[in-house]
């Protein structure tokens, strides 16, 4: 029995020791395991991998500046050069950056605007232009491998940049003034200034580390711009332009500015727009007929008195009337005259092609412009331009940057026409358009056109919401004026041999009623269209026998119209064209745009 409990005594404390033993084991592990973890997670030491200064810009050799603009390398090129101690930047590297509406179309000026400037500058020259007036810049743009260079000290001036040389590593930081900026100081001395990061940015077993950049550590209290605070790495920018990661614990951010709320631009019409475009005439005894017709409620009157000449130099001709324009005033109407891409008539994309594509042609049609408004005293400008061609859409933007500027200073309105967002005439690029100019006025008609194989609606109620949701998509709602049909197309189905010919007549509200209504046809009104239709059959005198077809445009379908005004809180109303509405439908148009 003593034996039995010697044996039991032995192999217990055996087991015991055992256990001590393999949890002292199990101990020792879990620390080096730990160790090794903060080792690799936390050392910084020098036996990380080290990059030269250099690596950072892979693509540039030692003589070419290298660039950090807002936090970012920049890999573009050409790059900026020094001249006679002046810093230039190639045209091409400015619109890629900063201003990508500077303008050069391959000749001797360049254009540059803002929303309340426009430049010209002759390459070589001091002498230029703001807005007309002549002034003189300090350095001249001035051309080098066959494109033009601008001082960067115009650039900054004016776009609010501050461009910082650091001659020992032979780049430039620039860096936008009015931009928000994160800052952070550093904790500890000699933190190193990471090149890059693992993709997902966080701390990992085998991928925390990452080679520092050897030109320098960062010093305790040294200030950075924070440009990414995600992960457990931020990317910074030192004071001296060199972009890398610090460990997030190693700094510490030191404000979190607000965002500086914009101030409201002051609107440029007082109320509701309530405007009508008037087809004007060079029989004057026809204008003074117009005259004696004075809509209820109308406040802008849109006389079409401008086309271009067919020499195609920028040349416009005018129809404009000083009687005319004293008369609408006397009524307390505002006139935006409308100037066309026309050629004797119509709508002719020759005139994208050579005059908006020509600096010379732009700016001579741009200055008659301007001296008409002040010769004949109109309060604005409508640029109704429907035959640009894609190729031509840029300096078309171009053409209404320059002209803004100049009319914005004289307290004139410029409202640019654009059809209804479709894939094909997108080009018009109506976000561009709306910065430039105070309206954009949505063509809300012609759905069918003139020119259409079928027949329907001018401006079905689906057609216009469509028209103004899209265009939503880029004009800030109170920028949007919703063009609407005071016209209705009567629409004629004739049988042939060769199978149904349709065509069309536009008439006036009243005329397109009375047709129908003497021929015997009924109007019902259609929830879909929003409008009311009707329809007729007869024999012509040849024996054909035809169709006549309306969606008629009167009072309640204008109504319907309006109420998508008021809905998306548009600007206001314009309705093409003057003399072919009911009279009644001024009243609607009063009560809605109060």
């Amino acid at each position: 029995m003593a034996r039995y409990r010697d044996d039991y005594s032995d192999r217990r404390d055996g087991n015991f020791r055992r256990f001590i033993i393999i949890f002292m084991l199990a101990v020792i592990l879990a620390m080096g395991a730990f160790l090794a973890f903060w080792f690799i997670t936390h050392d910084d030491s020098e036996t990380f991998e080290q990059r030269g200064f250099w690596e950072f810009f892979t693509h540039l050799d030692r003589n070419e500046i290298g660039v950090v603009f807002n936090g970012q390398r920049s890999e573009f090129e050409p790059r900026p050069v020094f001249v006679d101690g002046e810093l230039y930047l190639p045209i091409e590297f400015v619109q890629n950056y900063i201003d990508e509406h500077i303008f050069w179309d391959g000749g001797d000026r360049v254009s540059v605007t803002t929303r309340t400037q426009a430049f010209r500058i002759d390459i070589g020259q001091l002498a230029h232009t703001v807005n007309g007036v002549s002034a003189q810049l300090d350095l001249p743009v001035i051309m080098m491998d066959e494109q033009p260079h601008i001082p960067a000290r115009f650039v900054a001036g004016l776009h609010g940049f501050e461009f910082d040389f650091k001659e020992y590593i032979n780049t430039v930081v620039m860096t936008n003034t009015s931009a928000i900026q994160i800052l952070a100081r550093v904790v500890y001395d000699d933190e190193p200034l990471r090149f890059e990061m693992p993709e997902n940015r966080r701390i990992t077993f085998f991928q925390s580390r990452s080679p520092v950049l050897v030109q320098r550590g960062l010093s305790a209290d040294e200030t950075l711009i924070v440009i990414d605070d995600s992960g457990d790495f931020y990317l910074v920018q030192t004071q001296d332009g060199l972009l890398g990661y610090v460990a997030a614990d190693k700094i510490e951010v030191v404000n979190l500015p607000q965002p500086v709320a914009e101030m409201p631009l002051q609107p440029v019409f007082d109320g509701m727009v309530n405007m009508v475009w008037d087809l004007m005439s060079n029989n004057t005894a026809v204008r003074n007929e117009v005259r004696r017709y004075v809509p209820y409620g109308l406040n802008v009157i849109s006389p079409t008195f401008f086309e271009f000449c067919p020499t195609l130099d920028g040349t416009i001709l005018s129809i404009a009337d000083q009687g005319y324009v004293d008369w609408a005033h006397s009524n307390g109407w505002q006139v935006w005259a409308l100037v066309a891409d026309k050629l004797d008539g119509h709508f002719r994309s020759d005139v994208s092609r050579h005059v908006f594509t020509n600096t010379a042609h732009r700016e001579k049609a741009i200055d008659q412009l301007v001296a008409f408004t002040e010769q004949y005293s109109f309060d604005g400008i409508c640029i109704n331009f429907e035959a640009i061609r894609p190729e031509y859409a840029g300096t078309y933007i171009q053409f209404l940057r320059e002209l803004a500027p100049l009319l914005r200073e004289r307290g004139i309105i410029l409202s640019v026409t654009m059809f209804v967002p479709m894939n094909h005439n997108l080009f018009y690029n109506r976000e561009q358009a709306a910065l430039a100019a105070d309206f954009i006025i949505i063509m809300g008609y012609d759905e069918h056109y003139a020119t259409s194989a079928v027949a329907g609606p001018n401006a079905s109620i689906g057609f216009v919401q469509n028209g103004i949701n899209r265009t939503l998509w880029e004009v800030p709602h109170h920028q949007i004026i919703l063009g609407i049909p005071l016209y209705v197309r009567v629409w004629r189905e004739t049988e042939t041999a060769g199978g149904i010919r349709v065509t069309q007549n536009a008439m006036g509200m009243d005329a397109a009623y009375d047709l129908f209504v003497s021929n015997g046809a009924t109007f019902e009104w259609c929830d879909v269209t929003m409008s009311y239709y009707a329809e007729f059959r007869g024999v012509d005198e040849d024996g054909q026998t035809y169709r006549r077809r309306v969606w008629l445009e009167e009072e309640r379908s204008i109504s319907a119209k309006l109420d998508l005004v008021i809905y998306h809180e548009l600007a206001g109303a314009a309705g093409w064209r003057k003399g072919l509405e009911r009279p009644a439908i001024w009243g609607v148009l009063a009560e809605y745009l109060r």
